[in-house]
């Protein structure tokens, strides 16, 4: 059995999320965390600020980790190939969220509200992008649509961001 099926049903499961965009859908899954990463570029959630930190996204401390005694780590699916080993030697269960697309994330978001019954806080967040999406789409509709590319620098090189990644998804939805 799953080590998240063997805890007591009444217990709140022990979640690392270790990427800024985990911990904030975290928070409006309304999951409590006992790790969390550290971040010098994004805020986060104010009910984490007490929370273990476990070192970068890309390179969470898993000695700090393990030390948590964690049911579930939660980490983005673009680093899937550099962290699943890593997780393989813990105890414990993960996830990698989707969140190379808008679609994917929110498929993500539904099935964490599965697995840690928070089935009607991630239905809320679908309804609300829902609403959100049909109000502006009805407000463009008609519009002319400029072309848009997204160029992203980072250090030694720019990247274009296509319509799949998760900036680019957000322009083909514009």
């Amino acid at each position: 059995k799953a080590k998240s099926e063997v805890r007591a049903m009444d217990a709140e499961p022990r979640i690392v999320a270790t990427s800024p965009s985990v911990a904030e859908i975290c928070d409006r899954l309304e999951l409590p965390l006992v790790g969390v990463c550290a971040s010098t570029i994004s805020e986060l959630p104010k009910r984490y600020a007490d929370v273990t930190t476990v070192g970068t996204a890309m390179s969470p401390d898993m000695e700090i980790v393990s030390s948590l005694n964690p049911d579930w780590i939660l980490s983005p699916s673009s680093l899937q190939t550099d962290l699943e080993p890593k997780y393989e030697s813990l105890d414990a269960d993960w996830a990698f969220l989707n969140l190379r697309s808008v679609q994917g994330m929110y498929r993500s978001i539904q099935e964490l509200g599965e697995i840690f019954d928070r089935e009607e806080q991630a239905q809320t967040m679908v309804e609300e992008f829902q609403d959100f999406y049909e109000e502006y789409k009805s407000q463009n509709e008609g519009k002319a649509h400029p072309k848009v590319m997204i160029l992203m620098g980072l250090p030694g090189s720019y990247i274009i961001a296509t319509e799949n990644s998760y900036v680019g998804s957000l322009v083909e939805l514009a």
